[in-house]
């Protein structure tokens, strides 16, 4: 896979135990936002990236960074606050939760940090389909208007896919659990009870995922039913290029790359009223496969898909693949995607509403 962006700037990844990692998470400053002859900005300060001493792997120079600017109100929460208090939360459902690993996406000067933690004592165990394992992750940014996210999903750690906890069954799950203006005041203690209220209401619905697991298995999705879904749904919530991949995926079981996505049209019109291909005509049957090529082959345990949950996979799957970041989190978007799928077929709302 390409380098890691997160929106346009470079990302990286690291994966260790989790009383390492927090060495690799930047602590953040602020001072008063002012020229070096002494004008200053009373309404305003700088906030400043501490050095590192593992900075030399991916920041050139050890210095003190400035980020962004905020206003003088702003509660500056800090990545390892977030981090911290996961780890307290997640020591009551993991043993030795310090040697155990864990993953951190981080921005090029650190502003933004995704960390998740695999809870492999709380799995789906079905034997018949992949192992996949809870997954809690802690999303932050900072910066003024952005969300402190909470986030629970099903994670497969041998293809790094995953699909949204509460997608197999009808509990709903607030992916958003921490959206409060910054400038409210949240200590570490309040954060660490929220948390934990958090996953203690939702880890007790587990035994219904399950369950659900199998209806969705047990759902058929036609051809034609599953290619109108992606040349709407999946392509006006995500983009062209992600809704050929899923398709060709789910159809033949490996991954295109569009080439020159906007010159895709019928060829057999007037240019002046050209249409686009749907997504779903760009496979081995299309009369003019110099559109696209093939890249990846996708796990069997994925495609060709036979099932609701299959698709799922493929979802995922495509999502995994993903270079940007903010892409990748997209994963939040599966539960509307697949409503609207089962919704385009009669035989998949019958099934999915049996107890």
């Amino acid at each position: 896979m390409k380098a890691l962006k997160w929106e346009g700037r470079e990302a990286f990844i690291h994966t260790k135990p989790v009383n390492e990692l927090k060495e690799w998470i930047p602590h953040f400053d602020r001072v008063s936002f002012k020229l070096h002859n002494g004008g200053t900005n009373k309404y305003l300060d700088m906030i400043i990236r501490k050095a590192l001493s593992t900075d030399g792997e991916y920041v050139k120079d050890r210095q003190d960074i400035p980020v962004c600017i905020a206003t003088k109100q702003y509660r500056l929460f800090q990545h390892r606050e977030v981090f911290e208090a996961l780890v307290d939360v997640l020591a009551l459902y993991v043993s030795d939760i310090h040697s155990q690993e864990a993953t951190l996406k981080i921005k090029e000067y650190g502003e933004s940090m995704w960390v998740s933690f695999t809870l492999a004592n709380h799995a789906l165990n079905q034997a018949e389909r992949l192992p996949f394992m809870l997954e809690v992750s802690g999303l932050n940014t900072i910066g003024a208007g952005k969300a402190l996210d909470i986030r629970l999903s099903w994670y497969e750690p041998t293809y790094k896919t995953r699909f949204p906890f509460g997608m197999l069954s009808s509990h709903k799950v607030n992916f958003r659990k921490e959206h409060r203006k910054k400038t409210e005041e949240l200590d570490s203690y309040t954060f660490t009870t929220e948390i934990r209220a958090f996953l203690h209401r939702h880890l007790d619905h587990i035994e219904g995922e399950r369950e659900s697991y199998k209806s969705w298995i047990a759902a058929e999705v036609s051809q034609h039913t599953l290619a109108r879904w992606i040349d709407t749904a999946v392509q006006n919530k995500w983009n062209y290029q992600m809704a050929a991949s899923a398709y060709n995926i789910a159809i033949n079981g490996y991954d295109i790359q569009v080439k020159k996505s906007e010159e895709i049209t019928y060829l057999d019109q007037k240019p002046d009223s050209r249409k686009k291909i749907p997504p779903s005509e760009l496979t081995e049957y299309f009369p003019e496969p110099h559109y696209y090529v093939r890249t990846d082959q996708a796990p069997e345990k994925f495609a060709p898909v036979r099932n609701a949950f299959d698709v799922s996979l493929v979802l995922g799957w495509v999502l995994s693949r993903q270079r940007a970041i903010t892409n990748q989190l997209k994963w939040v978007d599966i539960p509307e995607l697949m409503e609207k799928l089962v919704a385009a077929d009669e035989s998949l709302r019958f099934l999915l509403s049996m107890p």
